[in-house]
């Protein structure tokens, strides 16, 4: 603790002690699920993802008397302290506003009169990245009750700790409102994004263009697209029958005309102008699908031509390069757009700046258009309806004949650079915003830190040489809490047996007991009795490793660890 004392310079009538000293840290427990009359009370019961640094005053769930007669769970007093131990909440803080009880995920810190629940939760916010560092375990790495025990705490004399609260919640009312209105705008300017983008493909935007100019019809132009796609196959298709036999691609293919769509699908489109036509996007353009490459085919570093693989390649606008290829399969043009159709990301888009292989997540539009950012913005603004067309639930995607019946507007090219143009301009004002409104919120957090920095040093409030010195009343806390400890003893004593329910339901043990192979977490969890209850199930795993009874084989970079009976 001496490196501590030196890091944190304590001033005089201060102590360093660890949470354990201070207070009565534990955690609850999951009534069985398989008796439904245990989630049929009125205890409010709080699970780990309800904890979001918030003052918790409902509950998702209830359970009963019996159900706290019958297992791990206790009612908690208003004002406990709550700290997430593990899953994607982990590290994570709420104080009760109510008497409540929770799950084995959340461990509850129990303060004496000696020292304030805020004073705690405003610390251990500050310190949660170093909370975070010393997680243990490997498929989940998890806070424990020993970490929070041992975990070090700058001790103020108590009338100290009410002053630094105090500032603490006075400054950071003003910093908060300025937050919410910094975040407020941010939505705003979203809104104002989407809106540009609706009115631009309705002919809003460039209702004064065409009032001022004599715009050809869309017809016309879907006609000389026509005529651009025979050429190009016709062109490709020579040069494929003059290619050297042995180093053959495969042989072009001319896209098929889509069919036009009836009255009624055109009455359902929204209403565009007189001079604009609605078309599907296969008649604008032709549509080239990726392919996989072999991980021995491609570099991370410069060799050969770009390779994309999906929208984890994107820029804002534009790819950003990290992997090359010899052994191309797939090409995208530059100029290409390029749609994600495989993923999570389905429907995200970029558009090439260079020539480049894709994989089979990405496929390429070419437009016969000469304004090929239009049809960047149009697509831009369908990520919507790109999302509604995929299938899939472990891996959503969208086939060629989805993406190549999208509307799409046909306007003169000249209108279209017009909107672009207009696109451009006032997206760049809105991204000046945006970076401005985000340097105002990083700057805001720094500040934040800042505040906590000074509190739990003492330099925030003055000293009042009149407050009892920490030490003196460093006992007073210990007995307080060997008295809460002994009352629980007794409550616990008087407390009736676990009643046990036997149904054809497995623990974790029988699951891996009656496997012949190391399965999945996921596998376990989803067979086991814990099916409904990922907290419950991560906990009990957690002691089944400690006690050597399931051996955790760890992956291999990029994949998922193992469970077995050990």
């Amino acid at each position: 603790m001496s490196t501590e004392k030196v890091l944190y310079k304590l001033p005089k009538g201060w102590i360093l002690t660890t949470l354990g000293e201070l207070c009565v840290i534990n955690s609850g427990g999951t009534p069985d699920r398989r008796k439904p009359s245990f989630y049929k009370g009125s205890i409010p019961w709080v699970k780990s993802g309800e904890l979001n640094f918030n003052i918790i005053t409902e509950t998702e769930e209830h359970i009963s008397e019996i159900a706290i007669q019958n297992s791990s769970a206790r009612v908690l007093p208003k004002d406990t302290l709550l700290v997430a131990l593990y899953g994607a909440t982990v590290g994570k803080l709420g104080i009760l506003g109510i008497e409540a009880a929770t799950n084995q995920a959340v461990a509850a810190i129990i303060t004496s009169e000696s020292i304030l629940n805020r004073y705690l939760f405003f610390f251990l916010l500050h310190n949660k990245e170093k909370l975070l560092q010393q997680r243990q375990g490997g498929a989940q790495p998890n806070i424990n009750q020993k970490i929070l025990n041992d975990f070090i705490i700058p001790l103020p004399p108590l009338n100290e700790q009410k002053r630094i609260v105090s500032k603490i919640e006075e400054l950071f009312s003003s910093l908060q409102e300025s937050e919410i209105s910094f975040n407020k705008v941010q939505k705003q300017l979203e809104i104002q994004k989407h809106l540009l983008l609706k009115n631009a493909f309705v002919g809003k935007l460039s209702k004064k263009w065409r009032r001022n100019n004599s715009p050809d019809s869309a017809a016309k132009l879907l006609k000389r697209f026509f005529y651009e796609r025979e050429k190009q196959y016709y062109i490709q298709l020579k040069k494929w029958e003059k290619s050297d036999k042995e180093k053959k691609s495969e042989k072009p293919f001319l896209q098929k005309k889509t069919l036009p769509f009836t009255n009624q699908e055109v009455n359902e489109l929204p209403k565009i102008p007189s001079t604009w036509k609605w078309a599907k996007l296969g008649d604008v353009g032709n549509l080239v699908s990726g392919q996989h490459i072999l991980a021995k085919d491609y570099y991370k570093e410069p060799k050969g031509i770009p390779y994309l693989t999906g929208p984890s390649d994107f820029g804002d606008k534009f790819p950003i390069i990290s992997k090359w290829t010899v052994a191309p399969k797939s090409l995208a043009k530059e100029n290409d757009i390029l749609i994600t159709v495989k993923g999570s990301g389905v429907g995200k888009i970029n558009i090439m700046n260079i020539e480049g292989a894709i994989g089979r997540q990405l496929m390429a539009f070419s437009t016969f258009s000469k304004e090929k950012s239009f049809l960047f913005f149009y697509l831009q603004s369908k990520l919507q309806s790109f999302q509604n067309l995929s299938t899939g639930t472990a891996i959503p995607g969208i086939d060629r004949e989805s993406i190549l019946n999208l509307a799409c507007p046909i306007l003169d090219e000249k209108e279209q650079t017009f909107i672009v143009q207009e696109l451009d301009f006032q997206f760049s004002v809105i991204k000046n915003l945006e970076e401005s409104i985000s340097t105002s919120i990083k700057q805001l957090h720094i500040l934040k830190h800042s505040i906590f920095k000074k509190a739990f040093s003492g330099q925030l409030v003055f000293q009042d040489s009149e407050d009892e010195d920490a030490s003196i009343f460093l006992e007073k806390m210990k007995h307080e809490k060997d008295t809460y400890l002994s009352e629980q003893k007794i409550a616990l004593k008087d407390k009736p047996k676990i009643i046990k329910f036997m149904e054809n339901t497995k623990t974790i043990i029988e699951v891996l007991k009656e496997a012949s192979n190391p399965l999945l977490s996921k596998d376990v969890w989803l067979n086991s009795i814990y099916e409904k209850d990922i907290d419950a199930f991560y906990a009990a795993l957690k002691e089944h490793i400690e006690k050597g009874e399931v051996k955790e084989i760890l992956p291999r970079k990029g994949k998922e660890s193992l469970l077995s009976i050990n």
